[in-house]
């Protein structure tokens, strides 16, 4: 049976990740107040959906009964790729030269397992087998000496993507009804005396009021669906303003699942791309004047095959294609490498050709936004993608 000490401990340890504590940040300078927001497509996003290429000839000759050539309704960008009509919200990002696309790109995986493929995105390597932590914990390690948590993993549990030895928060709304200030201040008072519980436990109090105060009715979570439109619109507007705060976390992650559309895509997505419209423009909404420090990166673990199946729907496949967004980008255009969809091209006969690493947008990132000395980069964060140059010049100089 656990000791009372066990309990607490572990009641405060929760506590203390749960809920996300808004420190001040020692070496704010390294970073200034960029903000950088990477948001996962679970399931293999068909990229050719998204962000399809009708200026391609054999786009709607290949794939016709699931894009949307029948009414011509995708967004125009460039003259030759467009946006899902769906992604309307975001779409008045790319005037502004907000929003920007990096198309044909994937890991270094070329098979087509979802667990796999998340891994590998997640850790960053060749190779499931490697390091057992994520590339966005290593690249927060470059600040851990400030002793801060810059990190916060948004919704429930902790992806492998910041998994790892630097501490990171976690923050979901609020579910069960608060505890009252009577057994909060009992639970202080008990655990004063030890130095570990007793700190932890503090933080843990002190966060919760600051979320409450920073957060207000977001902070609560409506009716008992965490995965509905509606709640993850809010779950994405509570992290920007988290995000928002001058002394709050600098990097989040966010999941959004249900990519794997084997049967009827076009009807599939049709309801799904709804919920990542939302939350982009509710995560804008939060972040409210720091949107001009930040880019969000929305990627996913693979592609989908370029013909339908027999029931309208696409298979696993390689490449895809990765969202940019925010007011440090440097957007309003579609950075690709474009193989072409003849079937030539096509990566072992039925895939979009990868032509572009994701590492290489990361590194980007990591350097020119966040920061992150570049040889911390090659050495820590992407020990083994050395070939891989980073992606210069994604954000405003």
């Amino acid at each position: 049976m656990p000791t009372r000490r066990e309990v607490l401990a572990g009641a405060a340890a929760g506590g203390a990740l749960a809920t996300l504590g808004l420190p001040s940040f020692a070496r704010a300078e390294a970073a200034g107040d960029a903000r950088l927001v990477v948001l996962i497509l679970r399931g293999g996003a068909d990229g050719l959906a998204l962000v399809p290429a009708p200026g391609d000839p054999e786009l709607f000759a290949t794939r016709g009964q699931i894009n949307n050539n029948d009414d011509r309704d995708d967004l125009p960008l460039d003259g030759f790729f467009a946006l899902h009509p769906k992604l309307a919200g975001i779409a008045p990002l790319w005037q502004r030269q907000e929003l920007a696309v990096v198309h044909a790109v994937q890991t270094g995986y070329r098979q087509r397992s979802h667990f796999d493929a998340q891994d590998l995105l997640e850790n960053g390597l060749n190779r499931v087998s490697g390091l057992a932590d994520g590339w966005l914990n290593r690249a927060l390690g470059f600040y851990a000496a400030d002793g801060s948590r810059r990190g916060l993993a948004a919704g429930a549990g902790l992806p492998l993507i910041l998994q790892g030895p630097t501490p990171v928060a976690t923050w979901a709304p609020r579910r069960l009804p608060e505890t009252d200030a009577g057994t909060l201040a009992g639970l202080l008072q008990l655990s004063a005396g030890d130095p570990q519980l007793g700190a932890a436990l503090a933080e843990g109090v002190r966060a919760a009021q600051g979320n409450r105060a920073l957060l207000g009715e977001l902070a609560v979570q409506r009716g008992g669906d965490s995965v509905s439109r509606e709640a993850l619109a809010r779950l994405a507007e509570a992290s920007g303003r988290l995000l928002s705060a001058g002394d709050g976390p600098r990097v989040a992650t966010l999941e959004l699942g249900g990519w794997d559309s084997h049967g009827y895509q076009k009807i599939s997505l049709s309801y799904r791309v709804p919920y990542l419209n939302d939350m982009l423009v509710s995560l804008q909404r939060g972040l409210g004047p720091a949107w001009a420090d930040t880019v969000v990166v929305v990627v996913t673990e693979f592609g989908r095959t370029v013909a339908p199946n027999g029931t309208n729907g696409t298979d696993h496949g390689t490449a895809s294609a990765a969202l940019l967004l925010g007011g440090a980008l440097r957007g309003g255009r579609v950075i690709a490498d474009w193989p072409g969809l003849a079937p030539k091209a096509l990566y072992e006969g039925r895939d979009l050709m990868p032509t572009t690493d994701l590492r290489a947008v990361f590194k980007g990132l990591l350097i020119e936004h966040l920061k992150v000395d570049e040889a911390y980069v090659e050495a820590r964060v992407f020990p083994d993608s050395g070939a891989i140059a980073p992606l210069a010049g994604l954000v405003r100089a």
